[in-house]
């Protein structure tokens, strides 16, 4: 925000670097450019102010998949005021000539053309796409779509904005549809856990018996012993 203060019948504005001045006084151009420093009548003066940094905005905005699921996606969308002077001939920057603050609110203007463009091209992939295809391919695909149709598009072109730069943060489907598309892996996880642990019970050593639910059989008990007749046990006695 420029910085101005009051001495008596005139004023001192003084800028930022970050920041592109334009001073009119009625409508002849008196001048322009980043950082100025200058005297001026607040009466006669007309001044805009506009941003000549990098500017991030965020990204948040729902679809509908061609299968008929809800979709979440988030980012950040980086953009740069390249034409100051056709900005401020599209959209209002002018600042109050006693406070420097603006009289209107162009950021948000800019930021909410910026976010509706965006929404247009994420919106019109994921329709065309089933929910399963869309978080396979993840955030790549619709970053691409969106980064290349800002940049090439001629009415932000005409406006003096350029998009720099499009991150997808996330891609998220309802809390419900994640459960149920989540559930036949967690599943296979399961299942294969059951299978280790089975397996590690069939490894015994062979001292111990094998259960029988291992497929293995008990082997079959010996015999009893049995003691020798009585005609025996006598002709041993009397030998």
């Amino acid at each position: 925000m420029a910085e101005i203060k009051r001495y008596g019948l005139f004023r001192h504005l003084r800028s930022d670097a970050a920041a592109y001045v334009v001073y009119h006084r009625g409508a002849r151009l008196i001048r322009c450019g980043r950082g100025l420093a200058f005297w001026f009548r607040p009466l006669s003066a007309s001044l805009a102010e506009l941003p000549a940094d990098d500017r991030e905005m965020s990204l948040v905005f729902h679809g509908r998949s061609a299968d008929f699921q809800d979709v979440n996606v988030q980012g950040v969308l980086l953009y740069r005021v390249v034409d100051p002077e056709a900005l401020a001939g599209r959209i209002d920057f002018s600042i109050d000539a006693r406070t420097g603050q603006h009289l209107r609110q162009p950021i948000e203007r800019i930021e909410l053309t910026l976010g509706t463009l965006a929404q247009q091209h994420a919106a019109d992939y994921v329709s065309a796409e089933p929910i399963r295809a869309v978080l396979a391919r993840g955030p790549a695909v619709i970053r691409e779509r969106i980064e290349q149709a800002l940049v090439k598009d001629p009415g932000l072109q005409a406006m003096g904005l350029a998009v720099l730069s499009v991150r997808i943060g996330s891609i998220k489907p309802a809390a419900d549809v994640e459960r149920a598309l989540e559930a036949p892996t967690r599943e296979k996880i399961q299942e294969a856990s059951d299978e280790a642990a089975f397996a590690r019970r069939c490894r015994v050593p062979r001292t111990r018996a094998w259960p029988s639910s291992c497929g293995r059989r008990f082997p079959a008990p010996a015999p009893p012993r049995r003691s020798p007749p009585v005609w025996c046990r006598g002709a041993r006695n009397s030998g």
